[in-house]
């Protein structure tokens, strides 16, 4: 007889899979072979790591072969020494799931931070296996910071707990999706003081508001401004005018983006006061022995303040020392006293 040898092939199985022994077994290598010839089947007879409770680690000597039968070729058994050599079995862990986990959606905080909902359960576990699952240490993420629906989230954190937790691995939670939804912002303009006449310019780039909401840390470099009746230059003095300062289109400015908010728009007021206006008296020479006359509708005085093309009209004058025809020759201060004025296209209660 011609030396064989039948070395039976390592098997890896997950934990909880059971091997059967039997005849009609061919994963094996067969040396010594003439030529030509096939061997048939063996009996294969699985010792430790065949059950599917068996530990995860490796068995050796755990596939044992005898009992070659059949053939091809011209194989006969009988014309052959065979050596049987065993082989191992590597038990390997068993993957587990979780079940029963979602997020919540929330508002946009600037993190990525999610809440876990749901009671988790473990989805796999053998039949009388201590192992549970441990939640302590479970946290959730949304995959983006930003406002958008059906966003990832992703778990992590969860572990398993018990003397046969070793034989399993387990995968976190998967294809749980929640809304980050827009957070409440409230932009609200700035009330302004102008005096009459001057003029305000509506558009970009303004950074008189104050924003209520924003998520700390963020900042909005400016918005628009567009300011209305009251803004014109010939608006005149009166009560605050409300709405009159509309803001809108917020500039991002450090980590803000307006898609992350519902944005109100809170309008302001413009409130006009009243422009200084120097009206000056004329110096006036006279010749000794003129009399001037004191009274209304005097126009001998410059206006210095007059906004908006508008026009002054008359004073009231009193002369003072000097009035007199028999009054000497002489300069007398503050001798032109003016007061009273009316007319004109002006609104004195502008000034």
């Amino acid at each position: 007889p011609k030396s064989l040898t039948i070395t039976a092939t390592p098997v890896n199985k997950t934990y909880g899979t059971a091997l059967t022994s039997g005849a009609g077994y061919s994963g094996f290598n067969a040396v010594g072979l003439v030529s030509g010839e096939v061997a048939g089947t063996v009996t294969v007879t699985y010792v430790a790591g065949a059950a599917g409770n068996e530990n995860v680690g490796v068995y050796n000597n755990a596939i044992q072969l005898s009992s070659l039968t059949g053939g091809s070729g011209g194989f006969d058994a009988n014309n052959y020494n065979i050596n049987y050599t065993d082989a191992s079995i590597t038990v390997t862990p068993k993957s587990l799931s979780i079940s029963g986990v979602g997020a919540n959606n929330k508002p946009y905080d600037g993190n990525s931070d999610a809440t876990i909902s749901g009671t988790a359960a473990l989805v796999g576990v053998e039949f009388g296996d201590d192992c549970t699952l441990n939640t302590s240490g479970a946290t959730a993420a949304f995959a983006s910071i930003n406002v958008s629906n059906n966003i990832q989230v992703n778990f992590s954190g969860y572990a398993l707990s018990g003397t046969k937790a070793g034989n399993y691995t387990l995968n976190q939670p998967s294809s749980v999706n929640a809304n980050i939804e827009p957070k409440a912002l409230t932009i609200t303009a700035n009330s302004v003081n102008k005096t009459y006449g001057d003029v305000l310019v509506s558009g970009a780039g303004a950074t008189a508001f104050t924003a209520s909401g924003l998520v700390a840390g963020e900042t909005i470099a400016s918005i628009t401004l567009t300011y209305g009746g009251a803004a014109a230059a010939t608006a005149g003095v009166g009560p605050a005018v409300p709405g009159s300062i509309v803001p809108s289109a917020p500039v991002s400015g450090v980590g803000f983006l307006s898609s992350n908010y519902t944005i109100a728009f809170v309008s302001g007021t413009i409130t006009v006061t009243p422009r200084a206006l120097s009206i000056a008296a004329t110096p006036v020479n006279k010749v000794y022995g003129d009399v001037l006359t004191n009274g209304t509708g005097y126009t001998g005085f410059t206006a210095t303040g007059l906004q908006n093309g508008e026009t002054a009209g008359t004073v009231t004058v009193a002369y003072g020392a000097g009035a007199n025809a028999t009054d000497p020759v002489g300069t007398t201060l503050a001798g032109v006293a003016i007061s009273a004025l009316t007319g004109g296209t002006i609104n004195p209660a502008n000034y």
